[in-house]
C-alpha cells in the first residue's frame, strides 16, 4: 500500500517533469527573445541521439560477452556509459548547432533555450512519463485478470511502496542538476560552433565534462549513494552554469 504523502511526492514529480521544461520554454521566449525551434530542435536531439541511437548500441553492446564483462565491473561500466552519453549527447548537439540553427546565431541565448529543450525532454521522460506510469502502478493495485508476467504488476507496486519517500523530491533535484549541465554544455557547444577559433576547445571541454559527470555519477552513486551524490554534483552542475552564462553575457 503506497501512502498518501508518497502519492503527493510522486505527483509532485510528475508535475516537475513537465512544469520545469514548460516555464524554461516560457521564460526564455518572453524574456530573451529565444527560439522555440531551439528548444524542439534540442529536444528531437535528445531524443534521436540519446534516447533512440544510444540506447540501440547499448542494447547490441550490453547483451554481448564483453557486455556481461563490463557490467559486472563498476569501473568499466562508469567509463563505458560516460563515453558513450558524451559521444552521442555532444555530437548530436554540434551537428543540430551546426546544420539547424544558424539563423539563430545573433542571440546566444537561443543555445540556453537548446540546452533547455535537450535536458527539458529529458526530465519530461524520467520525472514525467516514467512518474505517470508509476502512478498508475501505485494506485490500481493488483491487476484483475490474467497478465502476461503473473506477479510483474504487484512486484513493480510494491518497489514503488517500498522506495523512501525522500526520493522522489531527490529525483526532482537530480533532473535540475542535469538541466543545469545540459543548458551549460550548449553553451560551450555553440560558441565553439559560432565564434571558432580559440573557442574551438570548448567542444571538447563540453565532450570532457559531459564524459567525466556521467562516469563519477555511476561511480558516486554505488559507492557514496543518491544523497551525497546529489549534495556533490548540484553545485557543480550549478557552477558550470554560472560559468557558461558569464561567456554568453560577456558576449552581449
Amino acid at each position: 500500500m503506497v501512502s498518501g504523502l508518497k502519492l503527493f511526492m510522486m505527483v509532485l514529480q510528475v508535475l516537475a517533469g513537465f512544469l520545469l521544461p514548460l516555464a524554461l520554454l516560457i521564460v526564455l521566449r518572453r524574456k530573451y527573445g529565444c527560439k522555440v525551434k531551439a528548444f524542439l530542435i534540442g529536444a528531437i536531439v535528445m531524443l534521436v541521439f540519446a534516447l533512440t541511437l544510444e540506447a540501440m548500441v547499448h542494447q547490441v553492446v550490453l547483451t554481448s560477452p564483453s557486455g556481461m564483462t563490463i557490467q559486472q565491473n563498476i569501473w568499466l561500466y562508469a567509463l563505458y556509459g560516460g563515453l558513450m552519453a558524451a559521444l552521442f549527447e555532444e555530437t548530436g548537439r554540434y551537428l543540430a548547432m551546426r546544420f539547424l540553427m544558424k539563423d539563430m546565431y545573433r542571440n546566444d541565448m537561443n543555445a540556453v533555450m537548446y540546452g533547455a529543450g535537450h535536458g527539458g525532454f529529458e526530465a519530461m521522460v524520467v520525472l514525467g512519463i516514467t512518474g505517470i506510469n508509476n502512478l498508475v502502478l501505485a494506485l490500481a493495485g493488483p491487476p484483475v485478470g490474467p497478465t502476461n508476467v503473473p506477479g510483474l504488476a504487484e512486484d513493480m507496486a510494491a518497489q514503488i511502496a517500498s522506495y523512501p519517500t525522500y526520493m522522489f523530491l531527490l529525483g526532482i533535484v537530480e533532473r535540475v542538476s542535469a538541466i543545469c549541465l545540459h543548458i551549460a554544455l550548449s553553451i560551450f557547444v555553440w560558441k565553439a560552433v559560432t565564434k571558432g577559433g580559440a573557442y574551438r576547445k570548448y567542444l571538447l571541454l563540453a565532450f570532457l565534462i559531459h564524459f567525466a559527470v556521467d562516469a563519477c555519477t555511476v561511480i558516486l552513486a554505488t559507492y557514496a549513494g543518491a544523497v551525497l551524490l546529489e549534495i556533490i554534483l548540484l553545485p557543480i552542475c550549478i557552477a558550470l552554469l554560472y560559468y557558461a552564462m558569464k561567456m554568453v553575457r560577456q558576449a552581449s
